[in-house]
C-alpha cells in the first residue's frame, strides 16, 4: 500500500481481517463527524480485556 496522508476532520480506518476486510483501502477516507461510537475496550489473545481510557 503506497503512503498516504489522512486530511484533517478524516480518518484512515482499517478492518482486523485486512485480507478481506472492506475498510478505506476500499471505500477512502472517514468523515471524523461520522463516528458515532467510542471504543471503550478491546480483546486480546488468549483472552485479556483491556479498558480504553
Amino acid at each position: 500500500m503506497r503512503e498516504k496522508t489522512v486530511p484533517e476532520g478524516m480518518l484512515f480506518v482499517m478492518g482486523d481481517n485486512r485480507d478481506v476486510s472492506n475498510d478505506s483501502r476500499d471505500w477512502g477516507f472517514l468523515p471524523v463527524r461520522n463516528v458515532t461510537a467510542r471504543v471503550w475496550c478491546r480483546y486480546r489473545l488468549p483472552g485479556r480485556f483491556e479498558l480504553v481510557r
